[in-house]
């Protein structure tokens, strides 16, 4: 991407913030996950906006049941009770995630 970038070519994606790895250490609190894949915290600082965008954890879980988040065939369903499961979001409601 950084190569991409130095062309002067405009990049646009997406990042679940779960994969900063400043925060490997809150998502492994909060979900009992540890993320293996993570990005350096400064990627940010390489754009040229950031938008945050949030859904409710109602949302997410049915996202994740129609399978518009991870295909079925990759434990969406497991998924859905670790990392988003209603046990997870309590935790999260009085964390630094929250805010």
């Amino acid at each position: 991407m950084i190569a991409v970038l130095r062309q002067g070519i405009s990049v646009i994606t997406t990042l679940n913030v779960q994969h900063l790895e400043g925060l490997g250490e809150a998502v492994h609190r909060l979900t009992g996950t540890h993320v293996r894949e993570t990005l350096p915290d400064s990627i940010l600082e390489l754009a040229d906006d950031v938008i945050f965008i949030d859904v409710t954890p109602e949302v997410l879980r049915e996202r994740l049941r129609d399978g518009k988040i991870y295909p079925r065939a990759n434990g969406s369903t497991r998924r859905s009770r670790t990392s988003f499961g209603p046990r997870t979001w309590p935790r999260c409601a009085n964390s630094p995630c929250a805010s």
